[in-house]
């Protein structure tokens, strides 16, 4: 039996932003590559970015000046 294809981007972030992503509850993640790569589809990339900085933007910390 053939095996379907589905196109999609090759993601790479740090740890704690892919087990991040890996907690979302949308089927994004076609392949998990590694401890820091994700290919998922293509149609879920501006998604994706917007929870990264989503989550990016909760959890950093920048000293006040």
């Amino acid at each position: 039996m053939p095996t379907k294809t589905k196109r999609g981007i090759l993601i790479t972030t740090d740890i704690a932003t892919k087990v991040y992503l890996m907690t979302l509850k949308e089927f994004f993640i076609i392949k998990e590559i590694d401890d820091t790569s994700l290919f998922i589809e293509e149609s879920k990339l501006e998604w994706v970015r917007e929870k990264v900085s989503e989550f990016k933007n909760k959890y950093s910390y920048e000293k006040p000046t």
